[in-house]
């Protein structure tokens, strides 16, 4: 049968796209969070690159019809072992969909098949004039797979959310099927322009489902005009207190169109390997504002002019002044900061809302507390102490963020990231985050969970969408062949 399974998927996508070699396949068992861990154990037995939608279609129809799992590959560099296979089987790496199809400006939308990476649309997008929505995370990651399978995205009051820049999507079923939504699933419409299309909303109907119901292999998103200026600025402070009461400061002048405080690790997001993200975790000053002024130029000098004196008042140190590595980093990230943050944001500062962790009725200056506490936590035990381990300087990471509705959350680390797929990892961090959580409930810190839901703004809909996803699993997948490579509980087994 291997053979049979190799001499149909090279008739698909010709043989220098498919290969069974056990150097290349073991390559696959590799991703951003696993050290090379797995190994031969976790790797597919075939790997195959295709081109073009109706490559994967073939693909899927075949693997299905012989009973093959399939798993879809993005650029591996999640975090949680999704990309490594559990079932062997067929890797479809969907890297060489590299094209941009067209990028409209009258519409301020881009159409891109799935392996086209952030930087390179976003660099297209600005040359076109515009910015599109991007969360924390390499630049190397690809768009349709951080736009469509992400658990939480970030949230603007400028953007809404992500997700919801999403016009279109071409979707290949288990079974071959392709699937279109938005305004293409009427094959009247010759423009992607709007989400909404014939009979039930399926724009999310892939979200989250980490490649278990089948394969985006195109999407169109809706860009953002770039304003006459935009300029990022880094700013470090040796003391959480300084820093704190700085941000608070221009929080409170309502300037700045973008702005988080970082505290730690949280630039192991931006590395193309996990190398790499702990080399940023080191190199990095332990405690920073990132902010961005956009609009036009005597606006953005004001804005500019004003934070340098407030973190002159602070000691804060711009960073981006001195030292070119910072400089480049920001500008490589102009997109992130103009589409993360916004002045609706800033204004309503203070106010109830939600967030990805939000503790209600909270304030900046509750920052310092629940850093000193979670990092006392942290440091009890060993396996965080230990540089050869776990290295807590790589673990201790805290960002305080207004909200889309206004209020305030905080995403820290390890308990909404880290290297998950580390069994070690895990089970200090199940040591851990009841300890965590108590120190912040008696400093009257207590999670806002019902809000910290996957799908914002849709809370009742979940079971229905549940159920929804469940039927089409049943029903396109039925020898169910399509899975990723880690599995979560109930639905997506």
């Amino acid at each position: 049968m291997a053979d049979e399974v190799y001499t149909r998927l090279a008739d698909i996508v010709g043989h220098q796209w498919v290969s069974s070699d056990p150097a290349v396949v073991k390559a696959y068992s590799r991703e951003l969070t696993t050290y090379g861990r797995f190994g031969k154990d976790r790797a597919p037995q075939w790997v195959v690159l295709p081109k073009s939608t109706h490559e994967i279609r073939n693909i899927l129809a075949f693997a299905n019809m012989k009973r093959i799992p399939v798993l879809a590959y993005g650029t591996a560099i999640n975090i949680g072992s999704d990309a490594i296979p559990k079932m062997g089987g067929i890797t479809v790496d969907t890297r060489r969909m590299d094209q941009i199809i067209s990028i409209d400006k009258d519409q301020c939308t881009a159409t891109i098949q799935a392996g086209v990476s952030l930087a390179r649309l976003s660099s297209e997008m600005q040359k076109a004039g515009m910015f599109i929505a991007i969360p924390g995370g390499p630049a190397t990651a690809s768009v349709v797979s951080n736009y469509s399978q992400g658990e939480f995205n970030k949230a603007s009051g400028r953007l809404g959310y992500q997700c919801q820049t999403i016009i279109s999507t071409t979707n290949v079923f288990a079974d071959g099927s392709v699937v279109k939504t938005g305004n293409q699933a009427d094959i009247m419409s010759a423009t992607p322009i709007w989400a909404q299309g014939p009979g039930p909303d399926l724009s999310m109907i892939l979200r989250s489902t980490r490649g278990s119901l089948g394969i985006v292999t195109e999407m169109t998103i809706k860009g953002v005009p770039l304003d006459e200026k935009a300029v990022p600025m880094w700013v470090s402070f040796e003391d959480l207190g300084a820093g704190v009461a700085a941000y608070k400061e221009i929080v409170h002048q309502e300037i700045c169109t973008g702005s988080g405080f970082y505290i730690g690790n949280k630039y192991h997001y931006f590395g193309d390997t996990i190398e790499c993200g702990e080399r940023l975790c080191k190199i990095h000053p332990n405690m920073q504002l990132i902010l961005s002024f956009q609009g036009t130029p005597r606006r953005v000098e004001y804005e500019e002019n004003t934070v340098r004196e407030i973190m002159g008042r602070y000691g804060g140190q711009v960073i981006t002044d001195t030292l070119p590595f910072y400089q480049m980093y920001s500008d490589s990230h102009i997109s992130m900061g103009m589409s993360l943050y916004s002045e609706f944001t800033m204004r309503y500062f203070g106010s109830p809302g939600s967030g990805v962790v939000f503790f209600p009725n909270s304030s900046l200056d509750m920052l310092i507390p629940a850093y000193e506490a979670f990092v006392k936590v942290l440091l009890k035990d060993p396996y965080f102490r230990n540089p050869e381990a776990g290295d807590s300087t790589l673990y201790t990471g805290l960002i305080g963020y207004p909200s889309r509705q206004g209020g305030h959350y905080y995403e820290l680390e390890p308990c909404t990231g880290g290297w998950g797929c580390d069994p070690q990892f895990g089970a200090a961090v199940g040591r851990a985050i009841p300890g965590i959580t108590k120190v912040w409930a008696d400093l009257g810190l207590v999670r806002d969970a019902k809000t910290a839901n996957i799908r914002p703004n849709e809370i009742g809909l979940m079971p229905a969408y549940e159920a929804m996803m469940k039927k089409i699993k049943d029903n396109f997948d039925p020898n169910n062949i399509m899975h990723p490579g880690h599995f979560t509980p109930g639905l997506y087994r």
